[in-house]
Protein backbone atom coordinates (compact mmCIF):
# COMPACT_ATOMS: atom_id res chain seq x y z
CA UNK A 1 0.00 0.00 0.00
CA UNK A 2 1.14 3.80 -0.69
CA UNK A 3 2.56 5.62 2.55
CA UNK A 4 0.43 8.09 4.17
CA UNK A 5 -0.61 10.53 1.45
CA UNK A 6 -0.53 14.10 1.73
CA UNK A 7 -2.93 16.53 1.03
CA UNK A 8 -2.75 19.94 -0.28
CA UNK A 9 -4.96 22.46 -1.46
CA UNK A 10 -4.27 25.39 -4.22
CA UNK A 11 -6.67 28.87 -3.99
CA UNK A 12 -7.00 29.46 -8.16
CA UNK A 13 -7.26 32.98 -9.05
CA UNK A 14 -10.93 32.44 -10.01
CA UNK A 15 -11.58 31.74 -5.95
CA UNK A 16 -11.87 27.94 -6.29
CA UNK A 17 -10.03 25.31 -4.87
CA UNK A 18 -7.76 22.57 -6.31
CA UNK A 19 -6.77 19.52 -4.31
CA UNK A 20 -3.64 17.73 -4.85
CA UNK A 21 -2.85 14.31 -3.24
CA UNK A 22 0.65 12.96 -3.02
CA UNK A 23 1.59 9.35 -2.52
CA UNK A 24 5.28 7.50 -2.22
CA UNK A 25 5.53 4.06 -2.99
CA UNK A 26 7.99 2.79 -1.23
CA UNK A 27 8.33 -0.80 -2.83
CA UNK A 28 7.82 -2.30 -6.25
CA UNK A 29 4.36 -4.22 -5.94
CA UNK A 30 2.84 -1.20 -3.04
CA UNK A 31 -0.42 -0.15 -4.71
CA UNK A 32 -3.73 1.88 -4.30
CA UNK A 33 -6.05 -1.10 -4.95
CA UNK A 34 -8.80 -1.16 -7.53
CA UNK A 35 -11.27 1.19 -6.76
CA UNK A 36 -13.61 4.37 -8.16
CA UNK A 37 -14.72 7.90 -7.53
CA UNK A 38 -17.74 9.83 -8.85
CA UNK A 39 -15.33 12.30 -9.92
CA UNK A 40 -13.08 12.41 -12.65
CA UNK A 41 -9.17 12.89 -11.14
CA UNK A 42 -5.74 13.02 -13.09
CA UNK A 43 -2.28 11.31 -12.11
CA UNK A 44 0.72 12.00 -12.77
CA UNK A 45 3.78 10.29 -11.66
CA UNK A 46 6.85 12.95 -10.27
CA UNK A 47 9.21 10.49 -9.74
CA UNK A 48 9.44 6.54 -10.98
CA UNK A 49 6.79 4.31 -12.98
CA UNK A 50 3.94 2.73 -12.27
CA UNK A 51 1.18 0.75 -13.33
CA UNK A 52 -2.34 1.55 -14.18
CA UNK A 53 -4.91 -0.80 -14.71
CA UNK A 54 -9.04 -1.12 -14.16
CA UNK A 55 -11.15 -3.98 -14.22
CA UNK A 56 -10.90 -5.00 -17.54
CA UNK A 57 -7.76 -5.96 -17.74
CA UNK A 58 -6.32 -3.26 -19.31
CA UNK A 59 -3.14 -1.99 -18.06
CA UNK A 60 -0.27 1.11 -19.39
CA UNK A 61 3.19 1.95 -17.21
CA UNK A 62 3.12 5.42 -17.02
CA UNK A 63 6.48 6.98 -16.11
CA UNK A 64 8.05 10.30 -14.84
CA UNK A 65 6.74 13.28 -16.21
CA UNK A 66 3.33 11.17 -17.94
CA UNK A 67 -0.08 11.90 -16.82
CA UNK A 68 -3.23 9.64 -16.64
CA UNK A 69 -6.74 10.83 -16.15
CA UNK A 70 -9.65 8.57 -14.71
CA UNK A 71 -12.83 9.14 -15.56
CA UNK A 72 -15.99 9.57 -13.30
CA UNK A 73 -16.77 5.66 -11.89
CA UNK A 74 -14.43 3.90 -14.12
CA UNK A 75 -12.55 1.24 -11.86
CA UNK A 76 -8.91 1.99 -11.55
CA UNK A 77 -5.71 0.73 -9.44
CA UNK A 78 -2.29 2.10 -9.71
CA UNK A 79 0.84 -0.21 -8.94
CA UNK A 80 4.55 0.63 -8.21
CA UNK A 81 7.12 -0.67 -11.01
CA UNK A 82 9.67 1.20 -9.28
CA UNK A 83 10.89 1.85 -5.52
CA UNK A 84 9.93 4.96 -4.07
CA UNK A 85 8.20 6.08 -7.26
CA UNK A 86 6.03 8.99 -6.21
CA UNK A 87 2.81 10.56 -7.36
CA UNK A 88 0.05 13.58 -7.17
CA UNK A 89 -3.55 12.85 -7.92
CA UNK A 90 -4.92 16.01 -8.80
CA UNK A 91 -9.12 16.99 -8.63
CA UNK A 92 -10.54 19.87 -10.38
CA UNK A 93 -12.50 22.13 -8.21
CA UNK A 94 -16.47 21.22 -8.15
CA UNK A 95 -15.30 17.22 -8.32
CA UNK A 96 -14.84 15.49 -5.11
Amino acid sequence: MATNPLVFLTALPDGRTQMHTFYKFEQVGDSLPLHAHSFFHDCKVIEGSVIVFDDTGMSIKVTTGQIVGFKAGRQHGIKAAEAGTMIVNTIEPGQG
